[in-house]
């Protein structure tokens, strides 16, 4: 099932869309092969959460994108999406705990949010389950497919891609905004050829105005 990416930055455009999702690629596994490397879809409406799981990579938005004119999520708070996710966490979409978010700060920047829907703690419940609060931590675009991967399989926790002074603050747990701060444990020397890649490919879209 793809990944999801919300946009809520206003006026966005195919042009910004395409950038990003160069940026998201898995450039560092499948060599930026594009029947491979794309995976994730950007949702323009509210109704399309419904149908990721059933249209799975028929559903992958892949760049270039022509046009990104009707867009639901524009302007929204990020609270107001994480309600919206809440409400429509069904066993049927399957796909609300985990998505990426774009907003005005991220579109300036080349920064993303990933929200990651907090669980209650397994050392006092028997049985996991979903509170109505989500993590958030702004990542730049290069990093985001490697943490949004590994959330995704659960191969690594949301807390170890975060600094270790946020682990170590007590009000974290007790805050339902849940906001993070990033720790490139990786180094940016590791993503600096995929971000190339990404630069690269950008480059050839902006000869066609589509970048």
């Amino acid at each position: 099932m793809p990944g999801i990416i919300i946009v809520t930055a206003q006026d966005a455009d195919a042009a910004l869309i395409n950038r990003l999702l160069l940026y998201v690629r898995d450039w560092e596994f499948s060599g930026g092969d594009i029947d491979d490397a794309d995976r994730f879809t950007v949702l323009s409406t509210q109704q399309e959460l419904l149908k990721v799981r059933e249209d799975g990579n028929e559903g992958i938005t892949r760049p270039p994108i022509q046009e990104f004119s009707e867009n639901e999520w524009e302007g929204l708070t990020v609270e107001e999406v994480e309600k919206i996710m809440i409400d429509n966490d069904t066993e049927k979409n399957g796909c609300t705990s985990l998505f990426l978010l774009l907003d005005d700060e991220g579109a300036e920047k080349k920064t993303i949010l990933v929200v990651n829907r907090a669980g209650n703690d397994p050392e006092d419940d028997a049985k996991f389950d979903y509170v109505d609060e989500f993590h958030k931590v702004r990542v730049p675009w290069e990093c985001v497919y490697s943490m949004w991967c590994n959330l995704d399989i659960a191969n690594m926790g949301f807390d170890e891609f975060c600094k270790e002074e946020d682990l170590l603050d007590s009000t974290k747990k007790g805050d339902p905004r849940r906001w993070w701060t990033y720790n490139n444990f990786m180094g940016e020397e590791h993503y600096k050829p995929f971000k190339g890649k990404a630069e690269e490919a950008i480059k050839e879209l902006g000869k066609l105005d589509l970048a």
